[in-house]
């Protein structure tokens, strides 16, 4: 099952799948809430990594926030998580974590975004 990951936002349904199914990946996909009264953002970088680390995931699946900067992205290449970011829809935001270099891209305007970035099109 090498060619199979479990994708979800439910951390403690992806310990528990992992667990029972240790040979498959499987990736927390997580978004991001900015607390009204303090503005602090959740979940931490902390928090993210203590997720991975203890659901045993290969993978983060992270909506494009800026949160997920380099030195982010070093920090969970160091410890051993791939990176996929979620939904870029805009050539500006492709192109910045193209060049930051995470694992994948996911867009709602495959054709579109392969054409610009993979074949060099630039829109007219």
């Amino acid at each position: 099952m090498q060619d199979v990951t479990l994708l979800s936002f439910n951390a403690p349904l992806l310990a528990a799948f992992k667990e029972r199914m240790p040979e498959v990946a499987v990736c927390w996909l997580t978004d991001y809430r900015k607390a009204r009264r303090s503005g602090a953002v959740r979940p931490t970088h902390a928090d993210i990594l203590n997720v991975l680390a203890d659901i045993g995931a290969e993978c983060l699946a992270s909506q494009a926030h800026e949160t997920l900067d380099a030195g982010f992205l070093s920090a969970l290449r160091n410890s051993g998580f791939a990176v996929h970011v979620w939904t870029l829809d805009t050539l500006a935001k492709a192109r910045y974590y193209a060049v930051l270099g995470v694992d994948s891209i996911m867009t709602n305007r495959p054709g579109w975004l392969k054409n610009i970035l993979v074949d060099h099109h630039e829109p007219s």
